[in-house]
């Protein structure tokens, strides 16, 4: 699904980086109808949200939602506008496979200092039964 970088450009402002994102991951018709499943015409929705000169915009779940369109789609053009008019570095993606990677590090990680504590835990627990519970 990941689109080549050519679509990287860059842009005057967050609205054409939008259209550019919008039109990089097929139209106004496949886009609205990610963000709205259930809005009629959502394309029209979508088009008046992105024209600075109309009153319709954006909430900001919205917004996110459709950088992680773009994102899903190898258009990172909106989010680097982002991080330049911003000052910020301009990151790359990462792939669920890598995220997944170091979750799975965490994760185990956590098990192995809970696996090395729990014999302590289990003495300690034994010492106050001991001691009737005090």
């Amino acid at each position: 699904m990941n689109q080549p970088e050519q679509f990287d450009l860059v842009h005057d402002d967050i609205w054409a980086a939008l259209r550019g994102l919008v039109s990089a991951c097929g139209g106004s018709k496949t886009v609205g109808a990610l963000i709205w499943p259930a809005k009629r015409k959502s394309d029209g929705w979508l088009d008046d949200c992105l024209n600075p000169d109309r009153e319709a915009k954006l909430c900001l779940e919205e917004f996110i939602h459709l950088l992680r369109i773009g994102r899903d789609h190898g258009f990172h053009g909106a989010k680097h506008f982002l991080d330049d008019t911003t000052n910020y570095s301009r990151t790359q993606p990462v792939e669920p496979e890598d995220e997944l990677t170091v979750l799975l590090r965490r994760y185990l990680s956590r098990e192995e200092r809970q696996e090395k504590t729990r014999p302590r835990i289990d003495a300690l627990i034994e010492r106050l039964k001991g001691r009737g519970g005090r």
